[in-house]
């Protein structure tokens, strides 16, 4: 194993939030070796920079120190030896999120990317990396949890961990500290959840049901399997939500509450298994089946898709639907929630200026940089391709009369790309689908994905029997806000802070500013919930806003102008057709 980099991890004190880093070369570029960190990483598509933690960089070999050149924000050369190299740095860590690294005086998490540095040139070898427990009696308990392959006779020990390639290195998150862990076999191949966090909740009905949606996934796209293990890793806080798949394993990030006694039927414990149904149908969709040009990535800059509207809409259309499909959320709920998917997509004014292909494109820029204009000007391709998902699942139903679905395109994508390696080349999803199905998709998708053109929503939920009817609330309680146009900040406070202004609409062509902080209403005091709760039964000409506004009071009567804000409702037909039935049924319950 001499033909290998290795790493070496310490945390010599917790409580400074420092990892140590040694990184050993042992057969280094004879014309100087260049090593650096990633900017990125993948299913994160943002550049993040994350070299600006590290420092303390110094290289030596047996006959001593060796000169270190900077060339770029996170790229250094190595002065040229014959002999290994030894890398020695620090990095900071106080990023919790599902993209980050951090320590505390309970647990350390680190996604690869942020910490170990890539040896360029010698990606392709395999590295190995031995975590070291920190010294003290506090962390004589504390644990290893990742699904990198490991050596160690006793599992979850510190240690030695490999990985076949730098790419595969840095794709596997690692827990280290005291946490709870669990484990469930579906299709007879062991899921680990390591829960971290304080809670007081139903881990076995929550195993029981992630059980079941790790079962349909495995079993939609058959076997050969893609794993022979799975690690969830989930971090439990007061308040957050979100994830980031990876090739064995997954990160998520949700509220405690979720896993409350009573809350096995509440939305919050609902949102967290559609959190694990997302990340875990990602292990084929964009972790196997993915752009041709992530196939071999550049974590130095950007790398440019118009798919993501396929990867991560297609994967947050089923991470509900599955619910349903298992039993684990009614289907008036579903259709309560696309309802709501559907009003906040139609009250996007930039659904109307941004396309979904444009959106993956700039998804570097846009997306995980939003502003409080952002969405006057972008739409999401979570959302919009997760509609677009359904609007194909829905019309394929239909015109084969059942015989094909979506499903029969993921199944034929994971068999004819995902399984073989091989990469989505951009624009190929028309043809796929129509060799799936044998359906002329090729004039609607267009429609759908090139431009900003409507989705014909209301046609294609008739196809299953259901009524989507779109209107204004003027008629039957509209909310303030929407009368108004704006929608207010979260935050701890309850402050009713404006975070965002409707384009042409009351708070607009009043003069209201996003962070103006709404004190009281026609003289009575209000926060944010009241504000987002009050409803109006008949729309009066005016309203008087006193606000905060850079720490000065100041009062604005506001005419209220016609609600422009759209809702959507789906109710099913009273006497569906025999067809429209058996779709509805066949898209709610299919067998596998």
């Amino acid at each position: 194993m001499k033909d290998c980099i290795y790493y070496f991890l310490e945390i010599p004190k917790p409580s400074s939030r420092l990892f140590h880093v040694r990184c050993l070369i042992p057969k280094p570029a004879i014309q100087g070796q260049v090593v650096y960190l990633p900017s990125w990483l993948p299913g994160s598509y943002m550049i993040r920079d994350f070299a600006k933690q590290l420092f303390n960089f110094t290289a030596t070999s047996k006959a001593g120190k060796l000169a270190v050149q900077r060339v770029d924000k996170n790229t250094w050369i190595i002065e040229s030896t014959n002999q290994a190299i030894e890398l020695n740095y620090q990095i900071y860590a106080n990023d919790y999120s599902p993209r980050g690294a951090y320590i505390d005086s309970e647990k350390a998490f680190l996604n690869g990317s942020r910490i170990f540095v890539a040896v360029k040139g010698q990606e392709d070898k395999t590295c190995i990396v031995e975590l070291k427990k920190p010294e003290g009696a506090d962390y004589k308990n504390w644990r290893v949890a990742t699904s990198m392959s490991s050596s160690q006779p006793y599992a979850y020990d510190f240690g030695q961990y490999q990985a076949q390639s730098y790419e595969a290195f840095i794709d596997h998150p690692i827990e280290m500290g005291l946490f709870e862990l669990t484990s469930f076999y579906p299709c007879e191949i062991q899921h680990d959840i390591v829960i971290s966090g304080k809670h007081s909740g139903q881990i076995k009905q929550f195993c029981e049901d992630s059980q079941k949606i790790c079962e349909y996934f495995l079993e939609f796209f058959g076997k050969p399997y893609p794993i022979k293990y799975y690690v969830f890793l989930l971090h439990l806080v007061q308040d957050g939500y979100g994830g980031l798949e990876h090739r064995s394993s997954t990160t998520l990030l949700s509220s405690r509450r979720a896993l409350e006694d009573n809350a096995i039927s509440s939305l919050e414990y609902q949102g967290l298994l559609g959190l694990i149904a997302h990340e875990y149908f990602h292990l084929w969709n964009v972790k196997r089946i993915k752009p041709e040009i992530f196939m071999q990535m550049d974590l130095h800059q950007e790398v440019y898709t118009r798919q993501l509207w396929i990867f991560e809409g297609f994967t947050s259309y089923y991470d509900d639907l599955v619910l349903v499909r298992l039993n684990l959320m009614e289907p008036t709920r579903y259709l309560q929630m696309l309802s709501e998917q559907i009003s906040k997509y139609i009250n996007t004014p930039g659904r109307l200026r941004q396309t979904v292909e444009e959106a993956s494109f700039e998804a570097w820029i846009k997306f995980y940089k939003p502003d409080e204009y952002s969405p006057n000007l972008s739409v999401s391709y979570y959302q919009k391709g997760s509609l677009i998902a359904l609007c194909l699942d829905l019309l394929l139903r239909h015109h084969s009369k059942n015989g094909s679905s979506l499903d029969t395109v993921m199944k034929v994508l994971w068999r004819d790309f995902g399984r073989k390696g091989i990469g989505l080349p951009e624009g190929a999803i028309t043809q796929v689908i129509e060799q799936a199905t044998g359906y002329p998709i090729a004039a609607e998708l267009a429609q759908w994905i090139s431009t900003t053109e409507e989705l014909p929503l209301q046609t294609i939920f008739s196809y299953a029997g259901i009524a989507c009817t779109l209107q204004t609330a003027n008629e039957n309680g509209a909310k303030w806000i929407d009368v108004l146009g704006i929608r207010l900040k979260a935050n701890a406070t309850n402050e009713a802070q404006i975070s965002y202004i409707l384009p042409e609409g009351s708070a607009e062509a009043a003069g209201l500013l996003v962070s103006d902080i709404i004190i009281a209403v026609n003289d009575y005091k209000v926060d944010k919930v009241r504000l987002e709760n009050y409803k109006y039964t008949v729309i009066p000409a005016t309203c008087k806003i006193t606000l905060f506004r850079d720490e000065y009071v100041k009062e604005i009567v506001v005419p209220l102008l016609d609600n422009k804000v759209m809702h959507c409702s789906l109710q099913m037909a009273e006497n569906p057709t025999t067809l429209q039935a058996e779709i509805y049924a066949a898209w709610l319950n299919p067998l596998v």
